[in-house]
């Protein structure tokens, strides 16, 4: 008898880990999350983070062998188009042109491009700063902040503490950086 009730416990847990993700999908927060299945906000970042495992361990396979897939049309597209580009010694530029198309999408295909350095900006152009209105704020503020945040349910201890524990190292930087100048 005791092993029915595990097995309902581990499909009602399965049922919840998928719908959690799906609810996370949808841009619900971990907390908003919790609140309406009535379990932690640990167990419900566990619940995610499971379902999201073994949807890409479903997926994996699937996805290798697309990544074959598109490698071998690439490559076939490459021997017969570097064939008409030799056959023309290399003087039409349109066959060029596909060639160097074809290398670009391989080499996009595989990551072998070295990573493109792009600065964030905001839709206007300037600097994206997430965090810059807390340029002036102390660590004694944030943490009365994060304290009070841990009071009313907003955020958990652990994240109260992860909270004041950035705030305190960016601190901690900045007075580092202004000491070496």
């Amino acid at each position: 008898m005791p092993r029915a009730i595990t097995n309902k416990h581990r499909l009602r847990r399965r049922e919840r880990m998928y719908e959690a993700l799906k609810l996370k999908k949808e841009g619900l927060t971990i907390v908003e999350i919790s609140k309406k299945f009535g379990v932690s906000v640990p167990m419900i970042y566990r619940d995610i983070r499971e379902a999201m495992q073994e949807s890409w361990e479903r997926h994996k396979d699937v996805a290798q062998y697309l990544l074959t897939l598109e490698a071998e049309r690439l490559e076939l597209l490459w021997q017969k188009t570097f064939q008409r580009a030799k056959d023309t010694n290399f003087s039409d530029m349109e066959v060029v042109k596909t060639l160097l198309s074809i290398h670009k999408r391989k080499c996009d295909l595989f990551g072998i491009d070295a990573p493109k350095k792009i600065a964030p900006t905001t839709p206007d152009g300037r600097e994206w700063r997430p965090f810059a209105d807390l340029d002036d704020v102390t660590v004694e503020e944030m943490y009365k902040l994060a304290i009070s945040l841990r009071q009313t349910g907003e955020i958990e201890k652990k994240q109260a503490t992860k909270t004041f524990a950035k705030v305190a190292v960016k601190e901690l930087k900045a007075a580092s950086d202004n000491d070496k100048r």
